[in-house]
């Protein structure tokens, strides 16, 4: 079993690349093979590093100004929970699932990410989001 603290640390990380936007962060802590699902009606699994860089570049790009607020780490053996608060505006009008947020519209929401991880590298992550306040906000 992985040592909680390590794989708390990972975490924490993790958490800050997303916050610099650094892809190449993100991408170096995650597996080749890695997993992405944003569980939402609509939005499919996104596999391996080539397709998650894009992923994260255009996630990037229309949400310039995303911040995860207060991240709340838990840690059981290999798997971590994230709980946090999404804050960003969309530049661009952007298609999540069968949904499409407005250009210029803000929202918060809150977020749960699942974490697998396999000696130190992220291998799967499922994000779950508050649709209703996201949708709201995002005016789809």
């Amino acid at each position: 079993m992985t040592d909680p603290t390590d794989v708390e640390s990972t975490v924490t990380r993790y958490c800050a690349a997303w916050n610099a936007h650094d892809v190449d962060t993100l991408l170096s802590m995650q597996a080749d093979d890695m997993v992405f699902h944003l569980h939402l009606d609509g939005a499919a699994e996104v596999r391996g590093t080539d397709a998650l860089r894009e992923q994260y570049a255009a996630f990037f790009q229309v949400m310039p100004d995303y911040h995860a607020e207060d991240p709340r780490i838990i840690v059981r053996g290999d798997l971590a929970v994230i709980e946090y608060t999404i804050a960003a505006t969309l530049a661009a009008d952007f298609p999540i699932g069968r949904y499409t947020g407005k250009a210029s519209t803000h929202a918060r929401f809150e977020a749960v990410d699942l974490l697998h991880l396999k000696a130190d590298k992220i291998t799967r992550k499922d994000v779950y989001v508050d649709a209703f306040a996201m949708r709201a906000g995002w005016d789809m």
